[in-house]
C-alpha cells in the first residue's frame, strides 16, 4: 500500500508543470540558447551574426532538451534530456554523463564550474537537492527539502559565491519563501510565503528579493535585502508607483509575474499581465531604485519563458510570441535600443 501511495504521489509530481526555463546566455555573451521543442543555438561570434543570427539546432540528432545552464568557466553545458534526467555534455567533444533523474529546474553551478546544485523529485513526490561533481558523484548526502514546489516565477536555484551553500525560492500550495541551505541543512529565510523572485549579490554576502504586492493598483511590488551570514534584514527604497506600469489604480497592471535581476542587481526585469480584452503581457525594464522604467515588448500571450540577462548585464533578451510568430527581442541597455529576430527555423 504504501508503495501504491508512493508511486501516485510521483505520478501527480510528474504531471505538474516544471519550471520554465529562460533563454540562456554562455558565459562570455557570445551564445544564447533558446528553448522549443527542438533546442536552438544562436551565435553572435561574427559580425553578420550579430546582426541576424541564424538559430541553430543544439543537441545531436535534433534531440529535445530543456532548463539548460552553462559552467562558469564554459567548457559543461547542463541540461534536462527528454526523459527528464540531469545530463552534462563537455562541449569540447560533445560527450555527455547522466547524474540525476527528474530534474525540475535548472542546474546552479559553483564559481569554479566543479561543483552544481540540481533539485529532482524522488518517486515519493519529494523534491531532493543533489550537490554533484561534474565528473559525476555527489560531494555531500542529498538533502530532502521541506516543501513540495520551486518557485516558476524566478530562477529558484542558486549557489551562494564563496561558500558550499544554495539559496532556493520554494514552498507549499501557493506560498513561495527563500529557503538556505547551509551545511545541508534547510533554513527558511522568510516567512511572508510571497516571494516573487531573488538574486543572490557576487560576493555571497547578501541577497535581494521581491515580494509580490496584493494589489498591483497601488503597490507594484516591494523590495527587500539580507545579509545572509548577519541575518539582518531590511526593506530597500522602491516606489509603490511606476510611470506607465501602474500610475494610477485604474490605470494599473493586474499582476507581476516574473522578475529577474542582472548579476551586477543594478536592473530588474518583469512581466507584467492586464485581464483586459485581449489580456496584455509586457515585459519591462527598471533600475533597482525605480528611477527609470522602460517598456521593452508586449507578447501576445502569457510567456513560460522567462527574461534574461546577459551574465554582462548589457543584453536582455526575451522569447515570445508576437502575431503567433515567435521572436526573440534583444535589449540593449548601454545603447538603450531593442530589436526583434524573427525565429522562423524548424523546432519553433
Amino acid at each position: 500500500m504504501r508503495n501504491l501511495l508512493g508511486f501516485i504521489a510521483f505520478c501527480l509530481a510528474a504531471l505538474a508543470p516544471i519550471f520554465a526555463a529562460a533563454q540562456v546566455w554562455s558565459p562570455d555573451a557570445k551564445q544564447l540558447i533558446i528553448e522549443s521543442s527542438t533546442p536552438l543555438r544562436l551565435d553572435f561570434t561574427s559580425a553578420s551574426a550579430a546582426v541576424a543570427p541564424t538559430p541553430t539546432p543544439l543537441l545531436p540528432n535534433n534531440a529535445s532538451g530543456s532548463l539548460f545552464a552553462f559552467s562558469p568557466d564554459g567548457k559543461t553545458l547542463a541540461y534536462r534530456n527528454g526523459s527528464g534526467s540531469l545530463v552534462l555534455m563537455n562541449l569540447a567533444d560533445g560527450k555527455t554523463i547522466t547524474l540525476e533523474s527528474h530534474l525540475e529546474a535548472p542546474v546552479s553551478w559553483a564559481p569554479d564550474s566543479k561543483t552544481l546544485a540540481a533539485v529532482c523529485r524522488n518517486e515519493a513526490g519529494q523534491l531532493i537537492l543533489h550537490i554533484d561533481y561534474r565528473e559525476g558523484g555527489y560531494r555531500i548526502k542529498p538533502i530532502t527539502l521541506p516543501f513540495h514546489n520551486l518557485a516558476d516565477t524566478c530562477q529558484p536555484v542558486q549557489w551562494v559565491p564563496e561558500t558550499d551553500n544554495v539559496l532556493l525560492a520554494g514552498g507549499d500550495g501557493t506560498k513561495r519563501d527563500l529557503w538556505l541551505v547551509d551545511a545541508g541543512i534547510p533554513t527558511q529565510l522568510t516567512q511572508t510565503g510571497d516571494a516573487l523572485g531573488f538574486q543572490v549579490s557576487p560576493d555571497g554576502n547578501r541577497v535581494v528579493w521581491i515580494r509580490r504586492s496584493p494589489n498591483t493598483h497601488y503597490i507594484l511590488f516591494s523590495l527587500y535585502e539580507l545579509i545572509i551570514n548577519a541575518r539582518s534584514l531590511r526593506k530597500l527604497d522602491f516606489p509603490s508607483r511606476l510611470p506607465q506600469v501602474n500610475p494610477n489604480p485604474h490605470d494599473a497592471v493586474d499582476a507581476v509575474t516574473q522578475v529577474v535581476f542582472s548579476t551586477d542587481l543594478s536592473h530588474i526585469a518583469f512581466t507584467s499581465v492586464q485581464h483586459k480584452s485581449p489580456t496584455t503581457v509586457t515585459v519591462w525594464l527598471t533600475d533597482i531604485k525605480g528611477s527609470m522604467i522602460q517598456k521593452i515588448t508586449t507578447l501576445a500571450s502569457p510567456s513560460t519563458a522567462l527574461p534574461s540577462f546577459s551574465p554582462d548585464g548589457h543584453l536582455l533578451a526575451i522569447f515570445g510570441k508576437q502575431q503567433q510568430t515567435p521572436v526573440l527581442v534583444l535589449f540593449d541597455l548601454q545603447a538603450n535600443l531593442g530589436r526583434s529576430i524573427t525565429l522562423n527555423s524548424p523546432g519553433q
